[in-house]
């Protein structure tokens, strides 16, 4: 019984990762690392300051398992819009936005898996902004992140290792307990559901 439970969940899921379709989108995100050397954060918060934009503070970017080195911002707006499960959606990043790239376990960074690459950058821009707001449920991100890394044409083993960190007991427990009015993207994303 436990087995035909466990099937139709995944089938489920599948065709609701199959759903997704992108619609259209900006291109390329604009990002760039923050510094962990002081001098240089320094004056990369400056320069967001005098476009009018007051980054997080870099103090704000704690949480265990959290590399700060891994720590981007994004140097221009960058929106997506896209289809899934019937309805339209459009998420919009706007300049300054901070994330860490894609959560993967340490030990399955190998090979073509890494937080920021081809393959993983927009998905993993998305998801953070998804999961981190509470925009979407913890599946629907997370499917959206699949959904993502397969239209990039990711190959199927670095896809496994990639959804292992995302819905895992460790990302369940990081969405449920994480406040999304205190999360540095907070103020930085803009979501809306099409009517």
């Amino acid at each position: 019984m436990e087995l035909k439970i466990v099937t139709k969940k995944r089938l489920s899921r599948m065709k609701k990762i199959r759903s997704f379709k992108i619609v259209e989108y900006s291109g390329s995100i604009l990002d760039e690392f923050i510094p962990t050397d002081e001098a240089k954060r320094d004056v990369l918060y400056a320069g967001f300051r005098a476009r009018g934009v007051k980054l997080p503070p870099y103090d704000s970017f704690e949480r265990k398992a959290l590399r700060k080195r891994d720590m981007k911002v994004v140097c221009r707006n960058w929106y997506m819009v896209f289809d899934y499960c019937g309805e339209r959606y459009r998420i919009e990043f706007k300049k300054g936005a901070c994330y860490d790239g894609a959560s993967v376990p340490v030990p399955f960074v190998f090979g073509n898996v890494s937080k920021f690459n081809q393959y993983v950058s927009v998905a993993s821009l998305v998801h953070d902004g998804l999961f981190a707001l509470k925009l979407m449920s913890f599946e629907d991100s997370n499917n959206i992140f699949s959904a993502l890394l397969r239209h990039e044409g990711i190959n199927k083993l670095a896809l496994a290792r990639y959804m292992l960190g995302v819905r895992s007991p460790i990302g369940r427990m990081i969405y449920k307990r994480g406040d999304e009015k205190a999360h540095w993207l907070n103020g930085f994303v803009e979501f809306k559901k099409y009517e």
